[in-house]
């Protein structure tokens, strides 16, 4: 599965940073995330099943 999201934070009620990010989803709790936005581009992350949730 993949989605795409955006995040906004907003500083006294003003837009102040979008970022955008495409997350891959597999089968076993393992994602991958790609940064997006020109601040952050070409960074990933990836996520395995011991870092959702305790052991």
């Amino acid at each position: 599965m993949q989605v795409e999201t955006q995040i906004e934070l907003y500083k006294s009620g003003k837009l102040d940073k979008t970022r955008r990010y495409s997350v891959y989803l597999k089968p076993g709790r393992r994602s991958l995330v790609i940064f997006k936005s020109a601040v952050e581009i070409g960074q990933k992350v990836l996520i395995v099943r011991k870092n959702f949730s305790p052991p």
